[in-house]
C-alpha cells in the first residue's frame, strides 16, 4: 500500500498525452464567468475569514485533482481510463454553488433596456453564425490545436467577464447571459457527433453493436450458455458474446479473477488492458473449452472449420474438432504448478491427463536461423500431420500490453512467401504482428511431409535481439483421436439464470472432472446434491473430485458476500427503528467522554485523509512535475 501511495504522489499532470490533457482542461470550459466571480468575491469577502476558508477549501477540492494527479489517482483508487466526466459534474457544481454564495454581495437588479438584449442577440448569433460555418469546413484536426482554441475561447471569454465585473460598480448577470450562452454553444456544437479534433479509435466505434446484432439475425446464430463461439478475427469487437447471447472467452466486461488474463495468455490467447481476446489460442485449446462455432469475415480453414453459412460480410462456421463440455482426468493433474510455464507445456500436461499418452503432443521447435539484415529466415522439416503455432513476445516487457512494445506492429511473418495475415480491430487484413487485439498465437497452417520455410521480417534489426520467437508443432493425429474417444464421453449440460449442472461419467481411473468454467468465490459446487470443494486448474477450469459412475455437478452463482450484505442491512436497519423508537419514548443521553471520543476520533481520522490526499500532494506535485519533465527531455 505504501509502496502504491508513494508511486501516486510522484505522478504528475506533465505526462498526460494530447487527449487526456484535452479531457482535463476542458472540464473547466465554460466556467470563466463563475471563475471570474468567485475571484472578485474573495477580494469582496476578504473580510469575511469563515467564507473565505468555506470557499477556498471547496475550490482546493474539487479543484485539487485537475491540478494534482496524485489526488486523481487517490479518488479513482489508483487507476483510470481517461480524465473521467464525472469530475466535470463535480467541478461545475461546487463552483457555481461557490459562486452564486458570493454573488448576494456582487450583484445589483439593475434594470436593462430591451434594445441592450436585442444588440447583445444580435452579435452573438452572428459570432454563432460564423463559427458554425468555419467549423463545419474545417479540416480534421489534432486534440492539441483543440485544446489551443478552446483555451483562447477560456481566456477571450474570461477577460471579458473580468473587465465587465471591475469596470461597472452595479452589475446585472443578466447582462452576460447571452454571452455565456456564446461560450457554451462554441463548445457543445465541436461536441455533437464525432469532434472534428478527434480520431475516433477502432474500440469506439458504436456499429460494432449493429454488426453483431445484423449477424445473429442474417446467420441464425443460436443462443447458448455452453455451446461456446469465436471471432478469430476481432471483427465483432470484445463484447459480442453479450450480444449474441452466446457463451465465450472474448470479453470487456472486467468481470474476471484476478489472473484469468494471465492463465489465458498462457493458453496462447492475446489480451489487451481489461480485455480478455479470441484472437490467438489453439485447435486443442478451443476444444477443451468446448467452442463448436465461430464467426468470422475472414475465410477459415477448412481443415478446423466447417462452413455452415454465409451472409454479407460474415460466415458462420461449425468447428471439425470438438471435445465435450467437461471431462475426466487423472487427478494427479491438479497438483501440477500451471503458473510459470507457456502454451506448449499447457498443451502437453493437459493433453497426458486427458489421455494417458506419454507421447508429446506439441513438439517444441528449435529451428537454426539464418539472418541477413532485418529478415530472419528458416526451414521446419514437418514429418506427421501438424498444426504450426507461433508467437514472438518483448523479452523486456513479455507481460506487457502490445502498445507498451516497440515490436507493436513491427514484425511481418511469411510462411513458404505468403504473408501471415494478423487480423486486429478495424483491419482484417491486417499482416502487423503484434498488436494491441492479437498479440499472442498465430496459426501458420496445417502441413505435412512438407519443408515448410518461415520469413520473420523486422521493421529494424535491433528489434530481433528484443524478441523471443516460440514454435510448436501440434500433431493433428492424436488431436484426431482424442476426439474420436471423447466422442462418446458426452456430458449432458443444462443451465437457468443461475445454476449450471453437469453430469459427467467417470470410469474410476480418471477422477477429476474439469469444467471449463472459471473458477470463482461465487460459484457454489455440489456433487450429487452435497457441497464439494472446488480448485482452479490451469486458469480456465474449474476441478472437482469425482467418483466412478455417473456424477451430478450443480454449479450455483451467488454473488460473493450478498448475504453478508443483506445480514449488516437488515442488523443496521433494526438498530436504527430500535434508536428512534428508544428516542421516542426517552432522550438518549450520550455520556460525555463518549461525545469527545467520537469527536476525537473523527477530527483525527478527516485530518490524516486531508494531510494524504491534498497536503501531501500539494508538496510533491511541483517536484513530481520537474522529474517527469526532465526525464522527458532526456528521452
Amino acid at each position: 500500500l505504501l509502496s502504491q501511495y508513494a508511486g501516486w504522489i510522484t505522478s504528475s499532470i506533465v505526462t498526460d498525452g494530447a487527449m487526456a490533457a484535452l479531457q482535463r482542461w476542458m472540464m473547466l470550459y465554460g466556467l470563466a464567468f463563475v471563475i471570474a466571480v468567485i475571484i472578485m468575491g474573495i477580494k469582496i469577502y476578504k473580510s469575511d475569514r469563515k467564507q473565505l476558508i468555506y470557499s477556498v477549501a471547496m475550490l482546493v477540492v474539487a479543484l485539487g485533482p485537475v491540478l494534482m494527479e496524485a489526488t486523481n489517482l487517490m479518488w479513482h483508487f489508483g487507476s483510470y481510463n481517461g480524465y473521467t466526466l464525472r469530475n466535470g459534474y463535480l467541478i461545475s457544481f461546487t463552483l457555481i454553488c461557490v459562486a452564486a454564495g458570493m454573488a448576494e454581495k456582487m450583484f445589483a437588479d439593475i434594470p436593462l433596456k430591451g434594445a441592450f438584449y436585442r444588440r447583445q442577440t444580435a452579435v452573438v448569433a452572428v459570432i454563432g453564425a460564423v463559427y458554425v460555418m468555419i467549423y463545419n469546413i474545417l479540416p480534421i484536426n489534432n486534440e492539441m490545436l483543440a485544446m489551443a482554441f478552446f483555451i483562447m475561447i477560456f481566456a477571450v471569454m474570461f477577460a471579458v467577464y473580468m473587465f465587465m465585473l471591475i469596470r461597472k460598480k452595479e452589475f446585472n448577470c443578466k447582462s452576460v447571459i447571452l454571452v455565456i450562452a456564446l461560450e457554451l454553444f462554441i463548445g457543445a456544437y465541436a461536441l455533437i457527433g464525432p469532434p472534428k479534433f478527434y480520431t475516433y479509435e477502432d474500440y469506439q466505434i458504436g456499429d460494432y453493436v449493429q454488426y453483431a446484432n445484423d449477424a445473429a439475425d442474417s446467420l441464425d446464430i443460436e443462443e447458448s450458455a455452453t455451446d461456446r463461439i469465436v471471432n478469430p478475427d476481432i471483427s465483432l469487437n470484445a463484447n459480442y458474446p453479450l450480444i449474441l447471447r452466446r457463451g465465450a472467452l472474448s470479453s470487456f466486461t472486467a468481470a474476471l479473477e484476478d489472473d484469468t488474463q494471465s492463465y489465458a495468455k498462457r493458453w496462447g490467447y492475446s489480451k489487451y488492458f481489461l480485455w480478455l481476446l479470441d484472437s490467438g489460442g489453439t485447435v486443442f485449446s478451443n476444444a477443451v473449452l468446448h467452442v463448436t462455432q465461430a464467426v468470422n469475415i475472414n475465410e477459415l480453414d477448412s481443415a478446423l472449420y466447417t462452413l455452415e453459412k454465409k451472409e454479407g460480410d460474415y460466415s458462420l462456421y461449425n468447428t471439425n474438432y470438438n471435445l465435450p463440455f467437461g471431462f475426466c482426468v487423472d487427478s494427479s493433474f491438479s497438483k501440477l504448478d500451471m503458473t510459470n510455464v507457456d502454451w506448449i507445456t499447457y498443451h502437453n500436461r493437459m493433453y497426458k491427463a486427458m489421455t494417458g499418452d506419454k507421447e508429446t503432443f506439441v513438439t517444441r521447435i528449435y529451428p537454426q536461423a539464418e539472418t541477413a539484415g532485418n529478415i530472419k529466415s528458416m526451414t521446419i522439416n514437418v514429418g506427421s500431420r501438424s498444426a504450426i503455432y507461433m508467437n514472438i513476445a518483448d523479452v523486456k516487457k513479455p507481460n506487457a500490453d502490445a502498445n507498451a512494445s516497440k515490436l507493436e506492429s513491427s514484425i511481418h511473418v511469411y510462411v513458404n512467401g505468403e504473408a501471415v495475415v494478423v487480423p486486429t480491430l478495424g483491419d482484417v487484413n491486417n499482416t502487423a504482428y503484434f498488436t494491441d487485439y492479437n498479440n499472442n498465437l498465430l496459426y501458420l497452417g496445417i502441413f505435412e511431409d512438407e519443408d515448410v520455410q518461415i520469413k520473420i521480417e523486422y521493421d529494424k534489426p535491433k528489434y530481433m535481439n528484443q524478441s523471443k520467437m516460440t514454435i510448436g508443432l501440434l500433431n493433428m493425429e492424436k488431436m484426431d483421436k482424442l476426439c474420436e474417444d471423447f466422442a462418446d464421453k458426452q456430458t449432458d449440460v443444462s443451465y437457468t439464470n443461475n445454476t449450471l449442472t453437469v453430469k459427467i461419467n467417470s470410469d474410476g481411473t480418471k477422477d477429476y472432472a474439469l469444467i471449463p468454467v472459471i473458477k470463482s468465490a461465487n460459484w457454489t459446487v455440489t456433487l450429487d446434491g452435497k457441497t464439494v470443494k472446488t480448485k482452479e486448474i490451469a486458469g480456465l477450469f474449474t476441478g472437482v473430485q469425482v467418483h466412478e459412475g455417473e456424477n451430478t455437478l450443480v454449479f450455483t452463482f451467488v454473488p460473493k458476500g450478498r448475504n453478508a450484505g443483506l445480514l449488516i442491512t437488515l442488523v443496521t436497519l433494526l438498530i436504527t427503528v430500535l434508536c428512534l423508537v428508544i428516542n421516542y419514548k426517552r432522550t438518549i443521553n450520550v455520556p460525555v467522554w463518549a461525545k469527545y471520543c467520537a469527536q476525537y476520533i473523527y477530527i483525527g481520522l478527516f485530518a490524516i485523509v486531508v494531510a494524504a490526499m491534498f497536503v501531501v500532494p500539494v508538496i510533491s506535485t511541483i517536484p513530481a512535475a520537474i522529474y517527469h519533465i526532465i526525464r522527458i527531455l532526456l528521452k
